[in-house]
């Protein structure tokens, strides 16, 4: 089963615990969920207004959603 997650963050949220920083993705395109691998920095030239779907090897494409 797919689902679609509409995510419009472009970067991680620092959480401070007692065991150091923690980063959570906001992107949605981590692959190491809940936490950022620093994929959001392919959202960067995305164009506001637009959806994109991002595919399993990291390619993205426009989406009519």
């Amino acid at each position: 089963m797919a689902r679609i997650v509409i995510m419009s963050d472009k970067g991680p949220l620092k959480i401070e615990t007692k065991d150091g920083d923690k980063w959570i993705c906001q992107c949605g395109i981590s692959k190491n969920m809940p936490y950022c691998d620093g994929a959001h920095r392919n959202t960067k030239d995305e164009e506001e207004g637009k959806v994109y779907k991002y595919n399993k090897d990291g390619t993205r494409e426009e989406s009519s959603e």
